[in-house]
């Protein structure tokens, strides 16, 4: 017990570490931020629709035209 908490003080005394990014690191990066943006644009697209709907208000969708039938209906 008292060597692993001797050992987690030391550790935390240390100064500042130089960080190391190497290639492959970068690329990772670089690949997440790629796979973020497209994600988030697939998303927006799928709910596109919902989406403009918040913001102009409507509360419900499009209703569809009446057909011919319907008009004569009415009509007659």
């Amino acid at each position: 017990m008292f060597t692993n908490l001797h050992q987690i003080i030391l550790v935390g005394l240390q100064g500042p570490t130089p960080l190391y990014l190497d290639p492959g690191s970068g690329s990772i990066l670089l690949q997440t931020l790629i796979a973020a943006g497209l994600g988030l644009i697939f998303v927006i697209r799928l709910s596109w629709k919902k989406i403009k709907r918040f913001f102009t208000g409507s509360k419900t969708q499009e209703e569809p035209q009446e057909t011919v039938e319907e008009k004569k209906e009415d009509a007659g």
